[in-house]
Order: C-alpha cells, then structure tokens, then sequence
C-alpha cells in the first residue's frame, strides 16, 4: 500500500499546488507536476526504497498525475466527457492496489523515525497506515473537489449557480469530508451518520429561500439546478470521504 500513499500524497499535493479548478492553465499544471514528482521521489528515497524501486515508483505516480491534470482539466475547460478522468482514475488506482504485493515494504529513515515517535496511537499504526490516513486527508481537500465538480458536470447540473446560491460550498466540503474520514476511520459511523443529518439541516433555509422564489419556468429550472447540486455534490463527498476509510 505504500505505492497508493505516495499517489495519494502527490496527486493532493499537486491539486493544493495548483489550486485553481475554474482556470486550468499550463503553468499552474507544470507547478503541480513538480510537486507531485518532488514528493514522489522524496518519500520513497526516505521509505528506502532502492533507486530502481524509487524511480520506478516516482515515475508511476508522476504519470498517474499527469494523466490525471490532462483529462480532467480538458473536461472541465470543454464542459463535457467528464466520465473519462473519473474512469482512468479508478483504473488507475485499480491498478495500484492489484500491485501492493509487489511494493516494497518502508524501511528507511522515515520508518525509524516514526518508530521513535512513541505519540498514542501512533505507537501502534503501521507506517503505511499512517501515510495512507495522511494522503487521504490530503487528496480529500483540493483534488476531491475537482472530482466532485467532474461529477456535477456529468449530471449536466452547473457549478456555478449552486455556489452562488449555496455559499462557502467548496470551503465547506473539505471540511465535511475531512470530518467524516475521520469518524469513519476511528469507527464511529454513528457520528459521521448525525454529521450527514446536520448538513442537511443547516442547509434547508438557503434551499427553501430559493424554492419561495416566484414560479415562472426560469426560476423553476434554478431551483432544480440547486437542488441537485445539493444532492449530487454532497452525495459525491460522502462517497469519497467513505471510500477511502476502506484503505485503512
């Protein structure tokens, strides 16, 4: 699992890196790729992993980002296909987990770091498990969000007005999904459950000023565009927030 922490960390990294969702450009992708390669190359050198596993491992997860920049900035820039960089992602991701038998376990100077820590509960979380939680909660924030925009793009539901209607969406989600990860990861199922019932409550005003709004077919056409947002966005964190509970 250490290869899928790496992609995890880099690919979050990368996205907090380039920051932009609206405006993809070259320059902002160049910077993430950076990183994405830095980080790679950095954490698997201190996981001590062998030169051959390092650049091996560094160049899998580069491209795994690159591809991951070039598909979902063309959807979001065109505004269509946005099924195709959700799909390479899962294959790709697929992919990483069919080979965790054949990573290389971390031995090197971070594994005897974190062993010295001697911090409850770290003293008995594995190393990957650590770096796992960590690159989720990582990936859980910038790149999440371009995920969760890809799949209101899917549904043909516009971004736009649901954010200038329900305000602090794209501040608010991270935290959510940062939070249910948490619950979920610690098993507390029956927090992250009243956490899902409080969004929903502290939502309802700004969904129900829009519903009172006069009834001609454009105004309806809104309401049901922000609804689904609603919907679609929160259901697309919750999905993800889950998902990557089952890692660890």
């Amino acid at each position: 699992m250490s290869v899928v922490a790496l992609w995890l960390l880099a690919v979050g990294l990368a996205d907090l890196a380039r920051w932009s969702v609206e405006r993809p450009s070259w320059r902002r992708s160049v910077i993430g790729l950076l990183t994405a390669a830095v980080v790679a190359l950095t954490l698997a050198l201190l996981l001590g992993f062998s030169a051959g596993a390092t650049m091996l491992s560094a160049s899998i997860v580069t491209a795994g980002v690159a591809g991951w920049f070039w598909t979902s900035d063309r959807a979001l820039d065109r505004a269509k296909r946005s099924g195709w960089p959700l799909t390479l992602m899962l294959a790709y991701v697929a992919g990483l987990l069919a080979a965790t038998g054949i990573a290389p376990e971390p031995a090197g100077l971070l594994s005897q770091w974190y062993a010295g820590l001697q911090i409850p509960p770290l003293d008995v979380l594995p190393l990957e498990k650590f770096l796992l939680g960590l690159g989720a909660l990582i990936f859980l924030q910038g790149t999440a969000n371009r995920i969760t925009r890809l799949m209101l793009l899917g549904a043909g539901t516009p971004a736009s007005l649901g954010e200038s209607t329900l305000k602090g969406g794209r501040i608010i989600g991270p935290m959510e999904r940062t939070l249910i990860f948490a619950l979920g990861a610690t098993g507390q199922l029956t927090a992250a459950t009243v956490v899902l019932a409080a969004k929903g409550v502290l939502r309802f005003p700004e969904i129900r000023s829009v519903t009172d709004l006069e009834r001609d077919e454009k105004k309806q056409a809104d309401i049901s565009s922000v609804t689904e947002y609603f919907l679609i966005g929160t259901l697309a964190s919750w999905l993800l927030a889950f998902a990557l509970t089952v890692l660890l």
